[in-house]
């Protein structure tokens, strides 16, 4: 599923190729970068924002992030009815 929607570039970027940065799971959106830090490191606690190492936005490897714990965020949204 996600091999699908990426290209790995030469320097280990795994760059997310769909227009829409999120994955619909059930009635709830996640945020690509969240959901691959979530299934190859750890739960990532809602309102914590991930920040790229390789600076690149739709970067995804889990090895380029680190999770900025002074920031807060919303990573996790639902559609409206």
């Amino acid at each position: 599923m996600l091999e699908d929607r990426i290209e790995i570039t030469k320097n280990g970027c795994w760059i997310w190729k769909d227009q829409a940065f999120a994955i619909r799971i059930g009635s709830t959106f996640i945020a690509a970068d969240r959901l691959t830090y979530a299934l190859y490191v750890e739960d990532l606690p809602t309102g914590l924002k991930i920040e790229k190492t390789c600076r690149r936005k739709r970067c995804i490897n889990p090895e380029h992030m680190r999770v900025d714990k002074r920031v807060k965020t919303i990573g996790i949204f639902r559609p409206k009815s």
